[in-house]
């Protein structure tokens, strides 16, 4: 009898070391399911605002690039001008007319 009451000791100590180890890995599954939700949390924050900026990002190029086209319609317009300045003053002055430019 003395000896099942040893195995029934021994096999009790190692039901209560292996629930020990059962409740600590349960805990560790827990917290590692908590941090990967967090990450997922902060994963899709990220995504988001790396979306958010792009669309600003292409809509402030769009904006620049809208700028450069209206600067070059100026330019060719400003040229433009110009040539029909000068035009006119070669006009003029084949008529004997003079010009007085103010710069």
């Amino acid at each position: 009898m003395p000896e099942l009451f040893n195995l029934f000791q021994e096999m009790d100590i190692k039901r209560e070391t292996l629930q020990m180890d059962v409740e600590q890995k349960r805990k560790m599954a827990d917290n590692a399911t908590t941090e990967v939700a967090v990450l997922e949390e902060m994963l899709d924050r990220t995504a988001q605002l790396y979306r958010q900026m792009h669309d600003e990002r292409c809509a402030l190029l769009k904006q620049w690039e809208a700028s450069v086209r209206a600067l070059h319609r100026k330019d060719h317009d400003i040229n433009r001008t110009l040539s029909v300045i000068s035009s006119t003053i070669e006009i003029l002055s084949s008529r004997g007319i003079t010009v007085l430019l103010c710069r």
